[in-house]
């Protein structure tokens, strides 16, 4: 399933298909970037942790009334619009 719906392969495979490079110098590139990630793991792992002042513990709070105008869905029957005067809840829709 996840092999025939992933989008990295489908691009990949377009990416041949259009001739823009040859599958070496995809590897290569996916190779760097892999290299990439990793260093900057090991850079983030390295760190200390950062000390529990007010400024840290208060960062990504949600506040109500911060939200966008609404909150895009698959579909736009999946699409949900904040209302401030109501309280939030979340209706499911039946798939099809």
């Amino acid at each position: 399933m996840r092999s025939t719906n992933d989008p990295i392969a489908g691009l990949k495979q377009k990416i041949l298909d259009w001739g823009v490079c040859t599958e070496a110098e995809l590897k290569e590139l996916d190779k760097k970037a892999r290299s990439n990630v990793d260093a900057e793991v090991a850079e983030a792992e390295a760190m200390p942790p950062p000390d529990a002042t007010p400024k840290i513990l208060f960062e990504d709070i949600y506040v109500r009334g911060s939200e966008p105008e609404f909150l895009r869905g698959r579909i736009p029957e999946e699409n949900f619009y904040y209302d401030q005067d109501k309280p939030i809840e979340i209706k499911a829709v039946a798939r099809t």
